[in-house]
């Protein structure tokens, strides 16, 4: 990566997890994430100009793999201006 062009983050707990916190820690976890819950979202430009949308799950995958994984969402292609 050579530049960090945007990041978003996306904290909000669904299904059982959305129903396992009280309702006065749910703010909070919401705007900074709890271990385990959500993803984050980046978009990079490399070195050869290339854009890129990744994202990491937080979400743990199984006790033998207790941290998130990293996805190559998609490449994004930029149009010339003239």
């Amino acid at each position: 990566m050579v530049e960090l062009l945007s990041e978003w983050h996306d904290y909000q707990r669904r299904g059982r997890s959305a129903r396992n916190m009280q309702d006065q820690h749910l703010v909070t976890a919401a705007a900074r994430g709890s271990w385990g819950v959500g993803k984050d979202y980046y978009r990079v430009r490399t070195n050869s100009g290339q854009v890129f949308d990744l994202n990491y799950d937080r979400a743990p995958k199984g006790s033998d793999q207790r941290k998130g994984v990293w996805f190559l969402d998609k490449e994004l292609e930029l149009l010339d201006n003239p």
